[in-house]
């Protein structure tokens, strides 16, 4: 019922009051993502080693074989942004962030929240956007949630809850018929391609026609067992998960595009990078026992690419 390897992570809630009015972008991830990048190298300080491991994530020797050749890989770190479409946060509103973290990274959990107090006083863009860290939860499987830091209190609780693989799966429903993937924050995926071969480019999938359910199985399973391999000690070979008996009976699709300015050269010409991913609903139909697992790690753990962005998070909905 469950061959996956046993993926471990840790789950937080960082509820934030801002400190004057705020006027953010739609999608909401890129701008959290970019001040948590800045602040964080400030936190780890010369600690370089650490500030690579997490957003650099270089490949280390020890690979499965269908990463083999890469110079990076998967970031132990997914950072959810809050998910209202609204651009105005007024003086005085709270919001929050979600931050996931994998495996060993939770030696860094107090760089983070150090980050995200520094974050609050240096503000989220040149602008400014001020905020305070009010508190933060930690959350288990079940989502319930334990208070681990207040402000006033500055006092953080450290036995944080260890959330498994097994714990996500038990007490499941592994017979459902019909589902939806409703895709809250933009997914991005791109071609797979074979262990030993190379791709000359790299092609993203903007086709909704070319997604099917083996292809969603085989990038949940992908991604499971990386960071599996490479940040929970769990080393598994690839395995196939059996999608030919389920269907993608409707798509509710629509495309999300963005830019965002990242930096500026040595002659002072900005730089910027685009997002571009899908957002919406994917219906499944059919024997859904086999990759029933997997999509219910991959709630968690997203979907896709840019993940530490918060790209790739959906919700089931059973039918």
């Amino acid at each position: 019922m469950n061959n996956l390897p046993e993926l471990v992570l840790y789950k937080f809630l960082f509820n934030l009051e801002a400190l004057q009015d705020m006027l953010l972008p739609e999608y909401k991830g890129s701008t959290i993502r970019g001040a948590f990048g800045w602040e964080f190298f400030d936190s780890v300080g010369p600690l370089k080693p650490i500030f690579d491991y997490v957003f650099i994530s270089p490949a280390p020797k020890d690979l499965p074989k269908d990463l083999k050749g890469t110079e990076n890989v998967p970031h132990p770190i997914i950072i959810r942004p809050p998910l209202f479409n609204n651009r105005e946060i007024k003086n005085g509103d709270i919001f929050n962030i979600e931050l996931i973290v994998i495996g060993n990274t939770y030696n860094f959990i107090p760089f983070f929240i150090d980050t995200i107090n520094k974050m609050g006083k240096t503000g989220l863009t040149t602008k400014g956007y001020n905020f305070r860290l009010m508190n933060i939860y930690n959350l288990n499987a079940n989502n319930s949630q334990r208070l681990a830091y207040e402000d006033h209190k500055g006092i953080l609780k450290t036995d944080f809850a260890q959330i498994t693989s097994e714990q996500i799966i038990n007490n499941r429903n592994l017979n459902h018929k019909k589902l939806v993937l409703r895709f809250k924050t933009p997914f991005l995926m791109q071609k797979l391609v074979e262990p030993g071969k190379k791709s000359k480019e790299i092609k993203w999938l903007r086709d909704i026609d070319l997604i099917t359910p083996q292809l969603l199985a085989d990038y949940l399973e992908r991604r499971n067992r990386h960071l599996a391999w490479l940040y929970c000690d769990s080393k598994f070979d690839k395995q196939k998960f059996d999608a030919s008996d389920i269907k993608i009976t409707k798509t509710k699709l629509y495309e999300f595009k963005s830019i965002r300015k990242k930096s500026e050269d040595n002659n002072n010409k900005e730089k910027y990078e685009n997002y571009y991913g899908l957002v919406g609903d994917i219906v499944l139909e059919g024997n859904l026992s086999s990759i029933l697992p997997l999509i219910y790690v991959g709630e968690q753990i997203h979907l896709g690419k840019k993940t530490s962005f918060g790209f790739g998070k959906y919700s089931i909905i059973t039918m």
